[in-house]
């Protein structure tokens, strides 16, 4: 509660975070790892700026080795994830088990999103070289992506999501039928800057 002049104001608060936790939970801690996997607090980040609650559907089509999942199933948010990478999936249930979580993993193609419907959904494509794609354009599987999410987002849910700068993803959005409110610049290294975005269903 807040004591002012004007009066006396109470607040619920619906999630409190341990932010000490996230340290236990870096990625060479887990059972299974893999090399330019997001840190737990910007994995976090990720998946608030989708703007999920406690309840709602979250979904990341590129789940890789499962950290944008933990962070959501640790929020109380029911997670699903897949990736194209048979490896991948397995990775992400065993990371998820050894913290005591569920979500539902499975093997699929993030253009053709086998769910109808979704509250948020955050993701890290694959654009490295540590990364796969199956061989696939890496600008044609996150146009792809952009046009599946937008498919099954309800009204007003939004996308979180990052490529290198000259994919230009807010374009990529935008040509789905987004409309990108938000976008960020993270410099990875010398030859890779991220464009983080956060683009919504009209």
């Amino acid at each position: 509660s807040v004591i002012t002049d004007a009066g006396i104001f109470t607040y619920l608060m619906d999630f409190d975070s341990d932010r000490h936790a996230f340290s236990s939970r870096k990625p060479k801690s887990r059972p299974y790892f893999h090399p330019g996997v997001l840190e737990p607090k910007i994995a976090r980040a990720f998946v608030n700026l989708c703007g999920v609650r406690r309840g709602d559907v979250f979904v990341d089509p590129f789940c890789g080795t499962g950290g944008f999942l933990i962070e959501a199933a640790i929020m109380g948010i029911g997670a699903f994830g897949m990736d194209v990478d048979r490896r991948m999936v397995a990775g992400a249930g065993k990371n998820l088990r050894h913290y005591r979580l569920d979500a539902d993993i499975t093997l699929g193609d993030a253009r053709a999103l086998p769910i109808s419907k979704a509250d948020g959904i955050a993701s890290d494509p694959p654009y490295g070289r540590g990364t796969t794609t199956l061989g696939q354009d890496v600008r044609e599987v996150i146009s792809g992506f952009m046009e599946s999410a937008f498919g099954v987002l309800k009204a007003g849910g939004r996308v979180c999501t990052a490529s290198p700068i000259e994919l230009r993803p807010a374009d990529l959005a935008t040509g789905a039928g987004f409309r990108v409110v938000e976008e960020h610049r993270m410099r990875v290294h010398k030859s890779l800057t991220r464009a983080i975005i956060v683009a919504e269903k009209r």
